[in-house]
């Protein structure tokens, strides 16, 4: 219901500015209970949708991508927008072209970050779809396979706070934001 201007200066370097519409649109949203998050998510085949949780080159993109080239749905690989809707959690891609390792197509690592072609890239859902459950990847490059195990709510929250700590910044909307992230991370999780 209600509206922002948000300038940005076009003298600095571009890379900021993304940053910038990014920090205003989480402050935004967060005023009303819904929080931009940095992290991935795909859908399973029910529906529900796997939130990944975790900081830059944990591998949210290319477990996403992976998970998508086994049949899910992906929704979002790096943004996303969590809020409520008809008392249940849902979640709501922020689109983009995912930005991947040169080398994940080819199965190896090589450290430097390319942009797919949307030809490449697996169709994003739109819309919002019910959370069921929190992933939190991590990258071993020495391991053979990968592999999943349970982890903790706490753990679960901890890194969501990490990938939002912009909606709480606003003393108005904090509060009440960690105690809906709270409430949101009550989901199975694993890493």
């Amino acid at each position: 219901a209600g509206h922002a201007t948000i300038a940005a200066a076009l003298d600095e370097p571009y890379a900021e500015v993304p940053t910038g519409m990014n920090f205003a649109a989480a402050l935004l949203l967060a005023r009303a209970r819904r929080y931009l998050l940095h992290c991935a998510a795909v859908a399973d085949e029910n529906g529900g949708v796997w939130l990944l949780a975790g900081d830059s080159h944990a591998g949210k993109t290319t477990t996403a991508l992976g998970l998508a080239r086994a049949g899910w749905t992906l929704l979002a690989d790096d943004h996303l927008i969590l809020g409520r809707a008809g008392g249940a959690w849902v979640v709501e891609g922020w689109p983009r072209t995912p930005h991947v390792d040169a080398g994940w197509t080819a199965g190896r690592l090589t450290g430097q970050l390319v942009t797919l072609s949307p030809a490449n890239a697996p169709a994003l859902r739109r819309g919002a779809h019910p959370l069921c459950s929190v992933l939190l990847p991590h990258v071993a490059p020495l391991a053979t396979r990968s592999g999943i195990t349970r982890a903790s709510h706490a753990d679960a929250l901890a890194m969501v706070v990490r990938q939002t700590a912009w909606s709480l910044l606003d003393p108005v909307a904090a509060r009440t934001a960690l105690g809906d992230l709270a409430e949101a991370t009550q989901v199975a999780a694993y890493a």
